[in-house]
């Protein structure tokens, strides 16, 4: 077997062998919206629907994310096993897309003999590291953040198509395939924004020698490149501007200032785990930082680095590079763009990561070569696959932590044990296993550290209204919404158990304004038309039934429902 043979099939063996408990990991959080409860993924056709998803899911405004939702439930159903399959086979591509990448890179006469020397086993050992580090380990094993590794992709081969392009005597298909991967990445994740600047500072790098040069070499593929932003626009604007979260129940409020001084010192918590992957965390319950006093250790560090990244990319030096790529790939979600859920996810370093391990390797072999080390490939070879042992032990451990919604936020609640949030999720798992004491109990855990948390108000509404205690629940339901007046499921809850309470005309006002805030929302209308009908409003009780049944994006099962219901209510509207 050829070398590069051999080294891919290293590779993959490596990817399948840390994530091979990945398959039994359950739909997690926005999983389900996303997934099981998305009624757009159950048809490949018309690609135009299969390409879309009801605005509160968050794979919304990705369309190639969906169509992949869509291919898998028309090969497996719901099935879990096939998405974490599909994820799986994307880490491997992104994995060996940037094997190739560097393989290709660092054999560039600008730098230098000794990385030019070892620039097979110096890509062979980046890629492995990356493929087995434990800081991508939520990029592949939560399933929605497939968007994280189809984005990834789609970056990585639009640099390798790119750099395949600068050294063949035929160009122009590698040129073509490298805008459309752009183009596809654009409609996978908002960090491949990033990209056309990506591929101009690597010709400019690595290959044209300035900026000027690049762009007159290649006015029309510079020009194609800036097309691709044009859909991204496009998509963004289709879906209100919206980027998507995490589904994590929790709403941020922070201006694009304190976005900027609260990730500086999220990347700086990045870089630390490149290095030392250790505590993981779901969720990090940390404070946003709203002036400079706030954010000052932090802010030290940080401006001094992204200043030399950025001068040193100005110069063309090809570390500038990759310390480049580092920022620009963040820079969606750890910049001035504040996100409307989490303020740190290690997921945000999938293709971060492979920058830092690049860099990082390349500059450990030049410093051991200037240290005066002159022997084979033996040393690095042995140190890599020490490392890589135990990052791919580490990753494995962590892969359990995701076996079910209970083991994954009683880890993370043992991490952040002051988060509301965190307690409220660990309470809705144990509430889904039917375990609703439990739950309870981690409810008032959660309203004790947060009294106003809207989710957990919410949700131990629900779990006292199962056990019957429905005064109780209203009281709950009554203070979610204060906390939330927005909320139309809380409302429609709330109304069940008014009208448990035999607050028949409370129920009914709670149920509109349900309609009000989303008129897509079919269980409330649908509720709302049962209600109707016992007070003798049959006309209003028939418009809302038509609406449920005319939903498109609502449960099958309800809409049917809603069908037969509506058909007894006209056979029965001559008798009265």
């Amino acid at each position: 077997m050829r070398r590069p043979a051999l080294v891919a099939c290293v590779l993959v063996a490596a990817c399948l062998a840390v994530y091979a408990g990945s398959f039994r990991v359950p739909f997690l959080f926005d999983d389900l919206t996303s997934i099981p409860e998305n009624p757009r993924i159950r048809s490949l056709w018309p690609l135009s629907r299969a390409m879309t998803a009801p605005p509160y899911v968050t794979i919304a405004g990705r369309p190639l994310v969906c169509l992949s939702f869509a291919v898998n439930y028309a090969l497996g159903g719901l099935d879990v096993a096939g998405y974490h399959a599909m994820n799986l086979a994307l880490h491997v591509g992104c994995v060996l897309a940037l094997w190739w990448l560097l393989r290709v890179t660092l054999a560039s006469p600008i730098l230098g003999e000794t990385l030019n020397s070892y620039s097979e086993g110096l890509a062979a050992a980046t890629a492995l590291l990356w493929a087995v580090h434990p800081l991508a380990t939520e990029a592949v094993v939560y399933v929605v953040q497939r968007t994280e590794l189809l984005g990834t992709l789609f970056y990585l081969l639009t640099l390798l198509l790119f750099a395949l392009a600068s050294k063949s005597a035929r160009p122009a298909v590698l040129l073509a395939g490298s805008v459309a991967a752009c183009a596809l990445g654009m409609l996978s994740k908002e960090i491949v924004v990033s990209a056309p600047l990506a591929v101009w500072l690597y010709d400019a790098t690595f290959v044209s020698g300035s900026f000027t040069a690049a762009l007159r070499k290649r006015k029309a593929y510079y020009g194609a490149l800036a097309a691709t932003w044009l859909l991204l626009a496009a998509t963004l604007l289709r879906e209100g501007g919206t980027i998507g979260g995490a589904g994590l129940d929790l709403e941020l409020g922070l201006t694009p200032w304190e976005s900027l001084l609260t990730q500086s010192r999220a990347i700086l918590h990045y870089l630390r785990l490149a290095f030392w992957p250790h505590p993981l965390r779901l969720y990090y319950d940390w404070p946003a930082l709203r002036s400079v006093g706030e954010a000052w250790p932090w802010l030290l560090a940080i401006v001094p680095l992204a200043a030399a990244a950025a001068w040193a990319a100005i110069r063309r030096r090809p570390a500038g590079f990759a310390a480049a790529l580092f920022f620009m790939v963040l820079a969606p979600s750890s910049s001035v763009v504040p996100m409307p859920t989490e303020l740190v996810g290690e997921r945000r370093m999938y293709l971060p990561l492979a920058a830092v391990l690049a860099l990082a390797a390349s500059a450990a072999l030049v410093l051991l070569r200037r240290a005066g080390w002159n022997g084979g490939p033996a040393v690095p070879a042995l140190v890599t696959g020490a490392a890589a042992a135990v990052l791919a032990v580490t990753t494995a451990v962590r892969v359990r932590d995701y076996r079910s919604e209970e083991a994954i936020w009683r880890d993370t609640a043992a991490k952040s044990p002051r988060s509301a949030l965190v307690r409220n999720n660990l309470g809705r798992a144990l509430a889904a296993q039917g375990r609703v004491d439990e739950a309870v109990a981690e409810y008032r855990e959660a309203l004790r550290i947060d009294p106003r948390h809207a989710a957990t108000l919410s949700k131990l509404g629900n779990a006292l209204a199962d056990q019957g205690r429905f005064e109780e629940a209203a009281r709950e339901y009554a203070a979610a919404l204060e906390a939330d007046p927005r909320d139309h499921k809380t409302r429609n809850n709330y109304a069940r158990v008014l009208l448990k309470l035999g607050r028949v005309e409370a129920g009914v006002r709670e149920l509109e304004a349900a309609a009000r805030l989303r008129p897509d929302y079919g269980l409330a209308r649908y509720n709302l038309a049962g209600i109707l009908v016992r007070l003798g409003r049959a006309p209003e009780a028939v418009a809302h039934l038509e609406a449920v049944a005319a939903l498109p994006d609502e449960d099958d099962a309800l809409r049917a429902r809603a069908a037969r219901d509506l058909e007894a209510l006209r056979r029965a509207s001559p008798a009265r």
